[in-house]
């Protein structure tokens, strides 16, 4: 019996608790005069970007005949980056084959993400020639050689699993 009376009495003074903090938060009353109307401080959004300033590499490989070398120097990426920007590539049939097993040097621009064709329009330029199936294929990686007259490149546009490469010409 006492034990069922000292829980009736805890059990009545936390719902008296519970109802007196219930009725502070409704009824709650802020000091608003107190404060300055121009207590906020402007915040700037950030400053728009063009869309080859966000999507960029942010590794580039070396291969030569001694092996294979990374470089992260975000100069030296940005003047190959911006040197195949420039161009305007029109692809080219034929097989990645020849280009990978020759012992030229090759350089190989990764990004951070796999891009769509779409978004690497708006980045590099293409001819109007833009193969249809290469729209829905993702690229990681652009593999750069020289080509044998040393005034044009072949640039290879690499998937993830690298079982998709288209190849262009500049």
């Amino acid at each position: 019996m006492q034990r069922e009376i000292f829980k009736s009495i805890l059990l009545g003074v936390l719902v008296l608790a519970s109802v007196v903090m219930t009725s502070n938060i409704l009824f709650y009353k802020s000091d608003f005069e107190k404060y300055k109307p121009n207590s906020t401080s402007q915040v700037a959004i950030a400053e728009s970007r063009k869309f080859p300033q966000i999507i960029r590499p942010n590794l580039m490989l070396e291969r030569n005949e001694n092996g294979r070398f990374g470089q992260n120097s975000n100069t030296d990426i940005q003047k190959v980056y911006a040197l195949l920007r420039q161009s305007v590539f029109s692809e080219i049939t034929g097989s990645t084959s020849r280009l990978e097993n020759a012992n030229t040097p090759h350089y190989t621009l990764v990004f951070p993400a796999p891009l769509t064709f779409d978004a690497l329009e708006r980045v590099f330029q293409f001819d109007s020639s833009k193969s249809v199936t290469a729209s829905h294929i993702p690229v990681d990686r652009i593999d750069v050689f020289g080509s044998a007259d040393k005034h044009n490149v072949i640039a290879v546009f690499s998937s993830p699993d690298e079982k998709s490469k288209f190849l262009y010409n500049r």
